[in-house]
């Protein structure tokens, strides 16, 4: 029996850009290793949901991740028009790789603070940390004041 094994890209193409929630969004990455960790969040955020309400399926959990991950990240960084301040920035040419970046900081965030920390803070913390233009980073804050 020939055992066909599949890349991170198709799995998640498979399983997440096929869902109605997820076929209209702009999110490309450039590695299959980088596709690789957007599946592994998603398990891992389906394990710690499925320890609080059953998750009967591997779509009930892409959809959880949508709700409760995914969105709420990609809509700050669209609120704050995030994307094109660091969009040149190294390793950050597409929103799937900005996704995971920040994804890496809230992380990092709630691991050094030992608390949770909302999605919108992290995306505005990261940019912070990020942006090295004091010009951009200054409109940037003046955006921020505008959209919070």
């Amino acid at each position: 029996m020939t055992q066909i094994i599949q890349n991170s890209q198709d799995r998640f193409n498979t399983l997440v850009r096929s869902t109605l929630e997820f076929q209209d969004e702009d999110f490309e990455l450039e590695t299959d290793e980088e596709y690789a960790r957007v599946l592994e969040h998603i398990e891992k955020h389906t394990y710690f949901v499925n320890r609080i309400i059953p998750v009967h399926s591997p779509r009930d959990g892409v959809y959880s991740w949508y709700q409760r991950v995914y969105e709420p990240i990609m809509s700050w960084i669209d609120r704050l028009h995030l994307y094109p301040y660091l969009q040149n920035d190294s390793g950050l040419g597409t929103r799937g790789q900005l996704y995971l970046a920040i994804c890496d900081h809230w992380h990092y965030l709630q691991e050094n603070g030992k608390r949770k920390i909302h999605p919108k803070k992290a995306v505005y913390s990261f940019a912070l940390h990020r942006i090295t233009n004091p010009w951009v980073k200054l409109l940037f804050r003046l955006r921020r004041k505008m959209v919070l």
